[in-house]
């Protein structure tokens, strides 16, 4: 066949055509074209010339796509081009592999052969999906084939500095102090969460919130309750920095802070799983801020954090909060995985009351507002906002010990401006 006499006609290996062999790959489809139309039942080949001209999208758009890289054919420049690369699979000209598959293989080769991607691995992996190198399909098995298996601290790490490198800016003239991710909604009790992260910015604690609210829609997300207490959402990274430095606080969606993040997260819609986008975006520590407080749902994932925590060098402090969110249930002990540097502890707080409290009926953001002021009560918010307040203060070594964190947080409470 022509496809057979033209077998060298090949890439460089990588899925990478050279630009100086193009002219001579561009000849062999029109020549198998014609070869496979001169095959047919006369009486089928004007209905098969039109369908085959549509499979490899027209001799029009071949005739731009050689002028396009003709042009580049003495700079020996190499190729990438996944639209040819489709033309070339009509015609049945062998093809090398996409340079995204090596990843797929190595994660999804069966019980014995698949194994973790190490760190430089997992980098170069998010950067080509971050950059759009992956196909769709690619990105999918990716996610989900780790997913099963469940991200490794080296995988999530890698990850994790692949989003890192793709923020924008990457320097900010704001010196913050806590990152405070914000994924999972409440759908059991209000957000008291953002109560702490106000009484932390009052007592001059520099806190970058960011969160998202593409989640399910019986839950209340962190951007309705910020509004709702009259924190700042901003709109993008400049914002949030005025923010912070004119309120010591700021809050900003992924979609606005990384749109291509916020994308990969919101596959869990289209998946119906988690996948370690959730693990990562949680970790990136947009506003580079000294220390980050995490949380995790299934108490299995804290140990990832921790442990992937390690290997970047971050100061952090990650623990199973109430609905996936940073926020300590007070009806519950609590074991904080802490990591300063390449140094991981674990704190364990003990619960504050001898029975669980039922779930609120209703989530009514108000009554955040009456707490605060002091015009409402509530035990249960109440408890939850000195305790995950305790536990920024000690992750941030204000406190030395679990008890004297509480107590410092129950002293913020207590002398807070309730007008502010």
């Amino acid at each position: 066949m022509v496809a057979e006499q033209h077998e060298s006609h090949r890439s460089d290996g990588n899925g990478v055509y050279v630009a100086s062999d193009l002219r001579h790959i561009f000849g062999l489809v029109r020549s198998t074209q014609r070869a496979r139309l001169a095959s047919l039942h006369p009486a089928h080949q004007e209905n098969n010339s039109r369908q085959r001209s549509d499979s490899i999208s027209a001799p029009a758009y071949i005739a731009r796509k050689k002028h396009e890289y003709m042009a580049r054919r003495h700079a020996h420049q190499q190729i990438d081009c996944p639209h040819f690369c489709k033309i070339l699979a009509q015609t049945g000209i062998a093809m090398s592999e996409h340079p995204f598959a090596q990843y797929v293989r190595t994660l999804g080769r069966g019980r014995h052969g698949a194994r973790p991607l190490d760190v430089t691995q997992a980098q170069t992996a998010m950067r080509m999906i971050l950059n759009d190198e992956a196909t769709p399909e690619q990105v999918g098995a990716f996610l989900m084939l780790m997913r099963v298996r469940e991200e490794t601290p080296a995988e999530t790490a890698g990850m994790v500095l692949a989003l890192r490198e793709t923020l924008s800016p990457a320097t900010t003239s704001v010196e913050i102090d806590l990152d405070w991710p914000s994924y999972s909604g409440k759908r059991r009790h209000l957000p008291w969460f953002v109560l702490s992260a106000r009484l932390l910015a009052q007592n001059g604690i520099r806190i970058f919130m960011h969160g998202s609210a593409d989640g399910p829609a019986d839950r209340v997300f962190a951007e309705d309750a910020l509004n709702a207490v009259g924190l700042t959402v901003a709109r993008n990274h400049s914002e949030a920095m005025r923010a912070i430095e004119e309120h010591n606080f700021a809050f900003i969606a992924l979609e606005n802070l990384h749109p291509v993040a916020a994308k990969l997260f919101g596959l869990r819609n289209v998946l119906g799983l988690r996948s370690p986008i959730n693990t990562v975006v949680r970790m990136v520590n947009p506003g580079h801020a000294s220390f980050s407080l995490q949380s995790v749902f299934h108490p299995g994932y804290a140990a990832i954090h921790s442990q992937a925590g390690v290997l970047l060098s971050d100061n952090l402090c990650v623990f199973k909060g109430e609905g996936g969110e940073v926020e300590r249930n007070p009806d519950t002990a609590c074991a904080a995985h802490t990591v300063r540097g390449d140094t991981a502890t674990i704190d364990e707080w003990p619960a504050l009351f001898p029975q669980r409290h039922v779930k609120d009926e209703q989530l009514e953001l108000g009554r955040l507002r009456e707490v605060w002021r002091g015009t409402g009560t509530d035990e249960y918010g109440l408890a939850a906002v000195i305790g995950t307040t305790a536990i920024a203060l000690r992750l941030m070594q204000r406190a030395n010990d679990p008890a004297a964190a509480m107590a410092q947080a129950q002293a913020m409470w207590d002398t807070r401006n309730t007008n502010a």
